[in-house]
């Protein structure tokens, strides 16, 4: 049986241990808190890392937090019958937030009861409980929430699945959460007890490699197969503004002046372009909106169309508009970037925004061979951000990972 502590405290001549209340913590050091049960974030698919002993740390407890370490978001008592209210299924411009409780942890010993709290004590990711925990990296919550404020602009019906394949989008965090808990159950069925294996993703989470085992997980890190894609589901996908706005710039390039003229000057642009001129403000406003969020077009998309000039696509790719997951892109920074490549002359409007959009919008542009970025931490927030996206209430039924 663990032997159990205050939280630790790190200092110069090494740990010690404060007083703490009402509730005490597991000691990291103690021998029996070694564990290799890992439990995996309900979001991404990606492990929490244990502050114990394990494969990933051999020898010391991991006492200094990574994006990896675990938190736990709850629904508030009552959420099952909020569910059921019809006005729930939309959120337009609506904050659920309220709804929830989140509960940071101090330990994680590993295994769905290994969650331990200063204030709360010992908690567990347990399928009986009508609001149960679900474990969540705080980074994935950040990025659902923004995701949330995003889809919020739009007028979605969450229970409508009548309207095609994207029906049925969540728009808010209760959304998620309903999705996400009616996982849990599913993947613990037909008991409802402590979870004990990877919560299901009808995606299988885009490619990540999604186990319980740290001593299985320890081995695909160094495995040619699974190697890869370990680093990418690895890499924080925070907001990091300078970090994002490199990677974008890296993958801009200057404007064909004269290819852009040209194309301008045909009939069929000409016309195009004074008839949106000539439309009321609030035509332009659904035309801007039907483009929202811009994503998934084909290859024969990145044809560009030079209808709008640079500034225009500039403007709808900085913080979101057209890409949501790019968020944290900001003009500051993309000038910033510029001068750290040697390019501080060159003005905004004479590099291509409009070709950056389009190969930004293809189905995966981080792809080996198509695609033009090379970030894996924009790769991992990409992924996410799909995850997000294609979350569904219908598609909870799926066969085991």
């Amino acid at each position: 049986m663990a032997t159990f502590l205050p939280l630790v405290q790190p200092s110069a001549t090494g740990p010690r241990f404060l007083p703490t209340q009402p509730h005490p913590i597991p000691n990291p050091y103690h021998a029996s808190t070694t564990c290799d049960h890992a439990v995996i974030c309900v979001v991404c698919g990606n492990i929490f890392r244990p502050t114990t002993r394990s494969s990933l740390n051999l020898t010391e407890p991991r006492l200094y937090h990574h994006w990896t370490h675990p938190a736990l978001i709850r629904a508030k008592p009552g959420f099952i019958e909020w569910c059921k209210q019809p006005s729930t299924a939309r959120a337009f411009r609506r904050n659920d937030s309220k709804l929830f409780d989140f509960f940071t942890i101090d330990q994680f010993i590993g295994g769905p009861a290994g969650f331990f709290n200063r204030s709360t004590g010992q908690m567990e990711v347990n399928t009986q409980d009508d609001e149960m925990y679900l474990p969540i990296h705080v980074p994935c919550l950040e990025l659902a929430l923004a995701f949330c404020r995003y889809q919020s602009k739009f007028d979605i019906n969450f229970r409508d699945v009548s309207n095609g394949m994207n029906s049925g989008e969540p728009s808010s965090i209760a959304h998620l959460y309903e999705i996400w808990m009616k996982r849990a159950w599913i993947t613990q069925s037909p008991f409802r007890s402590r979870l004990t294996k990877p919560i299901m993703e009808p995606h299988k989470y885009f490619g990540a490699f999604v186990t319980n085992d740290l001593q299985l997980y320890s081995h695909a890190r160094t495995s040619h197969q699974w190697g890869h894609m370990i680093r990418v589901q690895e890499s924080d996908p925070s907001l990091d503004l300078l970090s994002t706005a490199r990677a974008i710039v890296s993958g801009v390039v200057t404007l064909n002046v004269g290819e852009a003229e040209e194309r301008a000057r045909e009939p069929e642009v000409v016309e195009l372009r004074a008839r949106i001129a000539a439309s009321p403000p609030e035509v332009r406003i659904l035309i801007d909106e039907a483009l929202e969020p811009f994503d998934d077009i084909g290859l024969a998309e990145l044809y560009c169309t030079r209808v709008y000039p640079p500034e225009w696509w500039l403007d709808k790719l900085v913080n979101g508009v057209f890409i949501p997951w790019l968020h944290d892109l900001t003009i500051r920074c993309i000038r910033v970037a510029l001068d750290e490549q040697n390019r501080p002359d060159v003005e905004l409007n004479q590099l291509d925004w409009e070709l950056l959009c389009r190969q930004l919008a293809q189905p995966d542009p981080f792809d080996r061979d198509l695609g033009i970025l090379r970030c894996p931490r924009l790769q991992n927030r990409h992924r996410i951000w799909r995850l997000l996206a294609s979350a569904r209430l219908g598609h909870t039924v799926i066969k085991n990972i």
